[in-house]
């Protein structure tokens, strides 16, 4: 025999609580039904609780959003936002003061969260067109570069010798420019006057790759020479 508190109950009277039948149980732990089929029977009965979980909420933009709980952000661009911020918190040079700066796009003045100089529309709407109207120009500039035939009569006037460092050009190293692997004594043209500098100066397409503003150039002494206007100055038309 086990202890007291283990027996059976038998002079206790339950009730059960499906059928309603009074009835005296076998066990210390049957005091709410009277059998296995209605302790079955009232658990399908009964109606199941729909327990309603709250949304997580967005550790950034503070926004409900569908998903597990323990996400802390709504989207990939509240989460690059999050590491920017911890980024700036940490490396960002706080004694320099945050200045209003105008608008590229729009024109409107707008204070920046940070001190970047990579914020220069107020909005990503703004942005986005900046955007479109930058590739439009690169791409117009693009289509009026120099074309092949009057590259040909520069090298021809030239002599086929680097007006930068005196040197001959290899002519038959022509192909590997086009190919994105350019040898470095390959031929191109050199303008004397840096397109940038001559677009700020009011300088048309025309007048800037004009014949006169050419010379013949290595591929590596071009790219050494940059947007500095050295070498051998013809005169500008």
């Amino acid at each position: 025999m086990g202890s007291k508190s283990h027996q059976p109950k038998m002079y206790i009277t339950y009730v059960c609580m499906n059928c309603g039948k009074e009835y005296h149980p076998k066990e210390i732990d049957r005091n709410k039904f009277c059998s296995r089929e209605c302790a079955f029977e009232y658990k399908r009965a009964k109606p199941k609780e729909i327990i309603i979980k709250p949304l997580p909420v967005c550790s950034v933009c503070g926004k409900e959003f569908e998903g597990r709980t323990n996400n802390k952000y709504c989207s990939d661009e509240c989460k690059k936002e999050k590491a920017r911020h911890d980024y700036y918190t940490k490396y960002a040079d706080t004694s320099r003061v945050i200045t209003s700066r105008k608008c590229k796009w729009c024109g409107n003045n707008f204070t920046p969260i940070r001190n970047a100089d990579n914020y220069t529309c107020c909005s990503n709407e703004c942005s986005k067109q900046w955007a479109k109207k930058r590739d439009k120009n690169n791409t117009r500039r693009h289509k009026n570069s120099v074309s092949l035939a009057k590259r040909e009569r520069i090298w021809k006037r030239d002599g086929y010798k680097c007006m930068i460092c005196g040197k001959a050009m290899k002519m038959d190293k022509l192909n590997t420019v086009s190919s994105g692997k350019p040898h470095p004594l390959a031929p191109t043209a050199d303008h004397i006057i840096p397109q940038s500098i001559a677009r700020e100066l009011g300088w048309d397409n025309k007048r800037m790759h004009a014949e006169s503003n050419l010379q013949s150039a290595h591929f590596i002494c071009n790219v050494r020479k940059g947007n500095r206007a050295i070498g051998e100055q013809l005169r500008i038309c």
